[in-house]
C-alpha cells in the first residue's frame, strides 16, 4: 500500500476508534503493586503496526511511537500508552521507561516508550478511556482479523478501487472463504425460497380439488381450469417478486462492503433469481392442477 502513488501512510490495527468494538485489558504497573490484580485500571487494546501513529495522526506527547530500534532485542517488549492511562497509573510522574504487564501474570513485562494523546474509542460524547498500543509483531496472541488503514493525498474514495486491487494482487485467495460461505448460504436461501413457494402454491391448489370437481361438473374445460390456476399463481408471484425487488433495493446496500466488482443491485442476478422462482411457482401451480383435473368429477367431489 505504501508503494502506491498518492499513499502517504499505511498501517494495520486490531481495532480502530468509533468502530463499535470493545477490547479492554487490565494494565498492571511493575512499580505500582496492587493487593488484587483485579483492581488494575483497564484500557482499550490496540495491536498495531509501526506506522499507526502517523497514519491516524495520533498526537505524540512524550517519547516515540514504535521504531526499528525497539525490536533490536527480541526479548525486550515495548508499549505506548495514552495520556489518560499514564496519568491514571503514574500521576505526576513520567511514564517513559515504566514497565507494564498486559493479559495476565504470566505475560511479559513491556517498557513504555511513548505517551500519545487520548482518543474517543466508543463515541464522541462518552467519557474518555485509556488506551495502550502494542506492536503487532510482539502481541502474544493472534488476532482473527486486522483493519488496513491508508492515508492518501486527495479524495479517499477515488483511491478505493486501487487499494482493493492491490490487496487482491497480494493474496488473490483472501476473499475465497468468505465468497464460498456467502455463496453457500445464498444457495441454501434460494432452495428454501423455492421450496416454500412450491409448497405454498401446491398446497393451495390441492386444497381446491373439490372446487375443481364442481367446475368440471358444471362444464368447465380442463384448459380453462388450468389457465385459472396459473393466472392466480402468476398474480401472487408477481406481487411477491415486486416486494422482493423492493426489499433487495433497501437491504443490499448493506452488502456493498462485502462485494468485489459486483454491484449490490446486479440486474443479471435479480433476473436469474426471479426467473428461477417464477419457474418454480409456475410448476407449483400447474402440476397439482393437472393432477386435479385428471380426477373424475365425482371422485373430486368426494375428496376431503
Amino acid at each position: 500500500m505504501r508503494a502506491l502513488p498518492g499513499v502517504e501512510h499505511a498501517a494495520l490495527a486490531s481495532q480502530i476508534p468509533l468502530a463499535g468494538s470493545v477490547d479492554r485489558y487490565g494494565v498492571v504497573a511493575q512499580d505500582k503493586p496492587l493487593p488484587n490484580p483485579e483492581l488494575a485500571p483497564s484500557a482499550d487494546r490496540y495491536v498495531v503496526s509501526s506506522d499507526f501513529g502517523e497514519t491516524m495522526r495520533t498526537p505524540l506527547r512524550r517519547g516515540h511511537f514504535f521504531v526499528p530500534a525497539d525490536f533490536a532485542d527480541s526479548a525486550a517488549k515495548v508499549a505506548v500508552v495514552s495520556r489518560l492511562l499514564a496519568t491514571e497509573i503514574w500521576p505526576g510522574e513520567d511514564a517513559i521507561g515504566k514497565r507494564i504487564q498486559l493479559g495476565g501474570p504470566t505475560e511479559p513485562w513491556r517498557t513504555v516508550v511513548g505517551v500519545v494523546g487520548d482518543i474517543h474509542h466508543q463515541s464522541l460524547d462518552a467519557a474518555g478511556t485509556g488506551q495502550f498500543y502494542v506492536p503487532e509483531r510482539e502481541w502474544q496472541w493472534s488476532d482473527n482479523g486486522m483493519t488496513l488503514l491508508v492515508r492518501v493525498a486527495g479524495d479517499p474514495a477515488a483511491f478505493a478501487p486501487t487499494i482493493r486491487a492491490a490487496a487482491a494482487a497480494v493474496d488473490p485467495t483472501q476473499r475465497r472463504v468468505a465468497m464460498i460461505l456467502f455463496s453457500a448460504f445464498a444457495l441454501f436461501a434460494l432452495v428454501l425460497a423455492a421450496g416454500g413457494v412450491y409448497g405454498m402454491l401446491a398446497s393451495s391448489v390441492a386444497e381446491r380439488t373439490r372446487e375443481i370437481g364442481v367446475r368440471c361438473a358444471l362444464g368447465a374445460t380442463p384448459g380453462r381450469i388450468l389457465r385459472m390456476f396459473v393466472s392466480q399463481g402468476v398474480q401472487l408471484v408477481a406481487i411477491g417478486a415486486l416486494l422482493g425487488v423492493l426489499g433487495a433495493f433497501v437491504l443490499t446496500r448493506f452488502l456493498r462492503t462485502l462485494l468485489f466488482e459486483v454491484q449490490p443491485m446486479d440486474p443479471v442476478t435479480l433476473v436469474l433469481v426471479g426467473a428461477m422462482l417464477g419457474a418454480v411457482a409456475l410448476a407449483a401451480c400447474v402440476i397439482p392442477a393437472v393432477r386435479a383435473i385428471r380426477i373424475h368429477p365425482v371422485s373430486a367431489l368426494k375428496s376431503e
